[in-house]
């Protein structure tokens, strides 16, 4: 998931430095979409972790199949 995370924020950075050079407020746009994308994102990894300790009072990976229903 950081690798994930560490993809966007580049992703974001080219996106931000590409609409400067350019004069183009559009790069800038579509980069504070991307880091609103990775911030739910996070959110959503976030309240699984917290439902599978909810669920199990331990947050072991290995039982993340349980959360299937």
């Amino acid at each position: 998931m950081l690798c994930i995370e560490l993809t966007y924020l580049g992703c974001s950075f080219v996106l931000i430095v590409n609409g400067v050079y350019f004069f183009d407020p559009l790069g800038q746009l579509y980069a504070l979409t991307l880091i609103l994308l990775a911030a739910s994102e996070a959110a959503v990894g976030l309240g699984l972790l917290i439902v599978l300790y909810k669920k199990e009072r331990r947050i072991d990976l290995a039982h993340f199949h349980s959360l299937a229903g």
